[in-house]
């Protein structure tokens, strides 16, 4: 065999390695976007290349292998964060970023959790309805809804708590459509969920990480500029640290009408969890307690029952005695299955 040939036999046998690699490179994307596309599917947990969960249908799946080993993973991964321009290293070695309208991926450095690289996607089931559709779905009754349309048009502030999926930027949604389109309405996420129609007056703001040289945008960020928009109400997608100082002032300064949501698991779990994070910014627990009593109207927390989501309660929030009180307005009856209101006249 000449030279040439055996030039041409090795060019060869790496064009059919590449093509091979190609096609299995494709093979696994092909799996994966199968699983992205599947709308059943709610999270897709890769733990590792050869350890993958599915939440299908609020339940957990183990699924079958997809990648043949670390290397096709990351390969996998390395693609994702070229495709999204997302960096992960020591200097971010956390980070999140949405996939398009409707997922949003997490990804943790390998030497964050000490074995390998971690991904979570999470499909934002973004559901835009009223509060018609919401009744007709057993979310609650009609009475209830009404009675937090006709609060929220009344400016009072609102909490929605909850715990995940439990439906609280579903109801947020359509609470905020029963407004008027002319009322000048300031959204303020980190991803984009809170959805108005185009027709209204109203602003979307998104925070931002830092990623190379870009300078970070927070939520603290977005609160301070919103106040600068004239705004009748700032709607905060949720609130999670720092950002709640920032939040309070703006409710105790004129901003009334004002909507938020956060993870708890009840209305008194959700005051519990504002104290500890203003404590967190050495706020003396009286000036805490002042500002959280005057400047919250009513806490409405949601639950999931089975696959029936819900709202639970309502609480009222004042300050009396130089003290939080929460009082019951409504509560679910699950035995009953029926809604009993406690110091309410319609």
């Amino acid at each position: 065999m000449t030279g040439g040939d055996r030039g041409l036999k090795e060019s060869y046998m790496i064009y059919e390695f590449l093509r091979s690699s190609m096609k299995v490179r494709e093979n696994k994307e092909e799996q994966v976007e199968k699983l992205l596309n599947n709308q059943n599917i709610n999270e897709i947990m890769f733990n590792s290349y050869d350890n993958i969960y599915c939440e299908i249908d609020n339940k957990i799946v183990k699924q079958s292998k997809i990648f043949e080993n670390k290397e096709q993973y990351h390969r996998f991964v390395s693609t994702l964060l070229s495709e999204n321009n997302i960096i992960v290293n020591e200097s971010f070695p956390i980070v999140d970023f949405s996939i398009g309208k409707d997922l949003r991926a997490n990804i943790i450095k390998d030497t964050i959790s000490q074995k390998d690289l971690v991904l979570s996607i999470r499909r934002r089931k973004i559901e835009i309805t009223n509060i018609e559709t919401l009744s007709e779905k057993n979310f609650a009754t009609i009475d209830v809804l009404n009675y937090l349309v006709k609060e929220m048009r009344s400016k009072k502030n609102i909490f929605i708590s909850g715990e995940t999926s439990t439906g609280k930027t579903t109801l947020l949604n359509a609470l905020l459509k029963e407004l008027s389109e002319e009322e000048r309405i300031i959204i303020i996420e980190d991803t984009k969920e809170i959805q108005l129609p185009s027709n209204y007056n109203a602003i979307n703001l998104v925070s931002r990480e830092k990623v190379y040289d870009s300078k970070e945008v927070s939520i603290s960020d977005l609160i301070k500029t919103s106040l600068r928009m004239r705004p009748d109400r700032i709607i905060l997608g949720e609130i999670r640290r720092e950002e709640v100082l920032q939040y309070i002032h703006a409710l105790n300064t004129g901003h009334s009408g004002s909507i938020c949501t956060g993870h708890s698991k009840s209305g008194k779990d959700m005051i519990n969890r504002l104290t500890m994070l203003l404590l967190e910014q050495n706020i003396p627990l009286s000036a805490i307690k002042l500002q959280l009593g005057r400047s919250i109207d009513y806490i409405v927390h949601l639950t999931r029952d089975n696959n029936r989501r819900m709202i639970e309660s309502i609480d009222s929030v004042d300050f009396q005695n130089d003290e939080i009180m929460l009082a019951k307005i409504m509560i679910y009856d699950k035995y009953k299955d029926e809604y009993n209101w406690q110091n309410y006249t319609n």
